[in-house]
């Protein structure tokens, strides 16, 4: 009786028992975790820099935030080079609207030159000419404006525009009289439109052979001769007739008196170039 009894107890303890296998206990691996770099807080650096590279204006700012183009003072950025040259600020190089990325932006310049390319063709004036003659004057503004083009030695292509602004220059003096009153040369200064500095200047001379008062084309007594009685006339008051070129051609030392001095310097060299020592 007790064999039948013990295996129906043990075959009801393996029924009503829970089975247990080796893997009810193993871990459970977590499920893997997806991570993605979240580049909506990352921030970059734009540097607006000025034709020369140095930093005018900085902006951190993040991914995708726009680009602030009113930051830099880009009037401080015309200035004269010299008198005549001045630089100014065109456009930025690039013109990125928001920033993903550490950035630089370069200004680019346009620059104005006034140059003197040729001075008038007349340097010769008589005195009966009245005023300086300005023909064959040539002044030139150059405009020159960098581009994003490069050539193949790495410089920055010009776009270069040239205007002749020669009508619109002033001669000073102009007038001939004035131009030759201390002097039979005198300098003539160019100055453009506008402008208190010259942007170059030349010299007159006045044709004339100092000593030669009658016009004969040479220097002798009859000069000298002419000169006295001139200087005698003046002396008491009497008008003679001469005119103001002959007084220019009388005055042979140049003090601006006509004088028995002018006489007596006309003689000598009368006599010096007919002895042979003025050649």
């Amino acid at each position: 009786m007790k064999s039948k009894i013990f295996p129906l107890i043990l075959s009801l303890m393996m029924i009503s028992s829970p089975v247990f296998s080796l893997t009810s206990f193993a871990e459970t691996p977590p499920a893997e975790i997806q991570t993605t770099a979240d580049t909506s807080e990352e921030t970059y650096t734009v540097a607006f820099l000025d034709f020369d590279g140095n930093i005018m204006n900085t902006q951190e700012l993040k991914s995708g935030e726009a680009i602030d183009y009113s930051k830099p003072d880009t009037s401080s950025l015309k200035y004269n080079v010299n008198a005549f040259t001045q630089r100014m600020f065109s456009d930025w190089d690039i013109h990125p609207e928001t920033v993903s990325q550490d950035t630089t932006i370069q200004a680019l310049y346009t620059e104005a030159v006034i140059s003197l390319d040729s001075i008038p063709s007349k340097t010769l004036y008589s005195f009966d000419d009245t005023v300086v003659d300005s023909n064959g004057l040539k002044v030139t503004i150059t405009i020159s404006t960098q581009t994003n083009i490069f050539d193949s030695d790495g410089n920055r292509v010009m776009e270069v525009q040239q205007t002749d602004i020669s009508s619109t220059c002033t001669l000073a003096p102009n007038n001939v009289k004035e131009a030759f009153k201390n002097s039979d040369s005198a300098e003539i200064k160019i100055y453009p439109i506008s402008s208190s500095v010259p942007v170059g200047s030349y010299t007159i001379n006045l044709d004339i052979l100092r000593g030669d008062v009658n016009s004969d084309g040479k220097i002798d007594s009859s000069d000298a001769s002419a000169v006295i009685r001139h200087y005698a006339s003046y002396s008491i008051g009497v008008d003679d007739g001469f005119t103001e070129l002959q007084k220019r051609k009388a005055d042979f030392n140049y003090d601006g008196v006509v004088n028995a001095s002018d006489s007596s310097a006309i003689l000598k060299y009368y006599a010096d170039n007919s002895s042979g020592k003025n050649t």
